[in-house]
């Protein structure tokens, strides 16, 4: 266990010629490093197949420090018995996490769709009492109380200016999804989306990933999800987590 580091410096290519000498010349006189570093090997080639490496190297480095880090100092250690427990109770928690993090089913685009898929809360975007702009607002808050239909009656049925278009393109997007009407509700959030100055324009980019995740198109979502994180959206942690699973 304590040889990970090592393990993981020969599979990433970082060693010298004379540290990977040295490390193959191990490998065939040291029969217990030879399994240790086969086990590895076998379990890190499953995690990277399921972009979980970092994830293992974690477990390990916390499993070293409870199990291992402190028994040159600690007597207890020095009893060969308590020593082969520790090893065995290490070994539980390494393979726990190896059957959460390896064996775990992977999930469809659409459970995972399905999973992050959250309804946005539009706030009303006017008070006005122009008659068109009352209309939007009628729209909004049918979006609101889950009648989406009628918000898209209510959006179509005025003439939408410049200032308005961003937003109510967001939301007819959005009543779309909900119907179940990807096409029109892609259309309808990317033209939203190129307005990248609107107070709702993460939102854009987060439904325009789950779309094209859930129509079975993750490649197009995973520049979203990455914009996404490199603006610190409110959206961050889930689009790190989405990306997980469309990145090697």
């Amino acid at each position: 266990m304590e040889n990970f580091g090592i393990f993981e410096k020969y599979l990433d290519g970082r060693m010298t010629e004379l540290e990977k000498k040295d490390f193959l010349q191990r490998l065939s006189n040291d029969t217990s490093f030879e399994q240790e570093f086969m086990l590895y090997k076998e379990a890190n080639e499953f995690l990277l197949n399921n972009n979980k490496r970092s994830k293992f190297n974690e477990v390990l480095k916390e499993v070293e420090t409870n199990y291992f880090a402190t028994r040159k100092n600690n007597s207890i250690f020095k009893n060969k018995f308590a020593l082969k427990v520790a090893a065995s109770v290490a070994i539980i928690a390494v393979s726990t996490i190896l059957l959460y993090y390896v064996f775990q089913p992977k999930l469809s685009n659409k459970e995972l769709f399905a999973q992050y898929y959250n309804t946005l809360k539009i706030d009303e975007i006017t008070r006005s009492n122009n008659d068109s702009t009352t209309i939007i607002v009628d729209g909004f808050i049918a979006y609101q109380n889950a009648n989406y239909q009628k918000s898209l009656q209510l959006l179509s049925s005025v003439v939408i200016s410049d200032e308005l278009k961003t937003p109510v393109n967001l939301v007819n997007g959005l009543s779309y999804l909900e119907l179940g009407n990807f096409k029109n509700a892609e259309k309808n959030i990317l033209e939203a989306s190129k307005n990248v100055y609107n107070a709702y324009y993460d939102d854009c980019l987060w439904y325009l990933s789950l779309i094209y995740i859930r129509t079975d198109r993750p490649k197009l979502a995973v520049p979203l999800l990455e914009k996404l994180i490199e603006r610190k959206s409110v959206y961050k942690k889930s689009a790190s987590e989405l990306l997980e699973f469309y990145t090697d």
